[in-house]
């Protein structure tokens, strides 16, 4: 949940700041409500993954050391 509040911040400081809606073609005309939807899940996506690779390295790490 976290990473989606992340993902959110993020991306509404890119809309606001940046402008990011109107510089990259193929966002021109997007409402922010869907892509912030889209990024709230994209995000916790990547940190599961992230995370699931972090303990397998570690569970591999161990079984070397035995």
């Amino acid at each position: 949940m976290f990473a989606g509040l992340l993902a959110a911040l993020e991306h509404l400081a890119a809309f606001y700041l940046v402008d990011l809606l109107n510089q990259v073609p193929y966002l021109r005309g997007t409402r922010p409500g869907p892509v912030l939807l889209f990024a709230f899940f994209e995000y916790q996506v990547y940190w599961a993954a992230a995370l699931w690779l972090a303990w397998l390295l570690l569970k591999l790490a161990a079984l070397r050391a035995k």
